[in-house]
């Protein structure tokens, strides 16, 4: 993930954090930045939801659990997702914050 979007402010991910997102079928799976997590989505052209995430119990530094919760707390109010022509994926709910992904490596 490269960071988080509100409006024309970014924040970054710092490097040492990955947090990263795999679709597959109807199932999501990724890494919080601690935590690996799992679930599953919905999707219906650009709108899209994701359904309860599971995941693993690590305790990690202060700025990775941080960024953990700010993810996870955002990923359970997605509503939209777009694509860009250079393979950025962008995850929004109706407000606040948005998730931006990087084109997959």
């Amino acid at each position: 993930m490269r960071g988080f979007r509100d409006g024309e402010l970014f924040d970054p991910v710092p490097d040492f954090i990955e947090i990263s997102l795999a679709f597959d079928g109807d199932s999501v799976s990724g890494s919080a930045g601690c935590n690996n997590f799992m679930g599953s989505f919905t999707a219906d052209g650009d709108v899209l939801s994701f359904g309860p995430l599971g995941g693993t119990k690590m305790l990690c530094p202060p700025q990775v659990m941080q960024q953990e919760d700010l993810f996870l707390d955002l990923m359970s109010s997605v509503e939209t997702a777009e694509m860009t022509f250079d393979g950025t994926l962008v995850l929004a709910p109706t407000s606040g914050l948005t998730l931006v992904f990087g084109p997959a490596e």
